[in-house]
């Protein structure tokens, strides 16, 4: 992600907006790579950008500068590396962090992961209500997307899916046969598509 240094107050009340909809961490330059099996384990790999966006707010204001600069360096690196699944964080500049994440676990263990928060989240798996295991993602409304872009902030992947399973429906750009299958999604904009999934459960 190309992030460019933008006045002060403009960046202030869009960022202020975008944090109210979808959390603190904006992923960019990224890939996934995802098995998910119809008994609900899963493994999850991202490795790519992660921004913090209450960070790249401080600094587009002006409030942080020099020591106090070193310190929120600090502080969002630990904020990340409290969930253990973070295996590399290295600070580029600009609020952006370089990142190795990986987990694996059962959703019938914890019914939902998210990434990289549940509450600001990326990309996410869950059994529904219907029983159903999901695969998902977060999009913004419009507008706030049209900011973003505007300004020079952009969202851009790939996301590749192994199933072991029933899917019943999905929205993958391409399924390239095998055992298991891949689903795989190009992220090129945020106004892309957010990736969905459907996964029949095993008894």
């Amino acid at each position: 992600m190309n992030i460019r240094t933008l006045p002060s107050a403009p960046l202030a009340t869009l960022m202020a907006a975008f944090l109210f909809l979808v959390g603190c961490y904006l992923p960019d330059d990224f890939r996934v790579d995802m098995q998910i099996a119809a008994d609900g384990r899963y493994a999850f790999v991202y490795e790519g950008d992660l921004t913090q966006l209450q960070f790249l707010q401080r600094i587009g204001t002006g409030e942080l500068e020099g020591e106090a600069l070193a310190d929120y360096v600090g502080i969002y690196e630990r904020d990340l590396k409290r969930d253990s699944g973070f295996l590399k964080v290295d600070y580029q500049g600009n609020a952006r962090y370089t990142v190795r994440y990986e987990r694996t676990g059962n959703l019938r263990d914890h019914r939902q992961f998210s990434f990289p928060r549940r509450n600001g989240l990326f990309l996410a798996l869950r059994i529904g209500e219907n029983g159903l295991i999901e695969l998902f993602g977060d999009k913004l409304p419009e507008q706030h997307r049209d900011e973003l872009l505007a300004r020079g902030f952009n969202v851009r992947g790939t996301i590749r899916v192994w199933v072991q399973g029933e899917v019943l429906n999905h929205n993958a750009e391409s399924v390239t046969p095998g055992a298991p299958p891949l689903y795989q999604w190009t992220i090129q904009s945020l106004n892309d598509e957010t990736p969905s999934l459907l996964l029949a459960q095993t008894p």
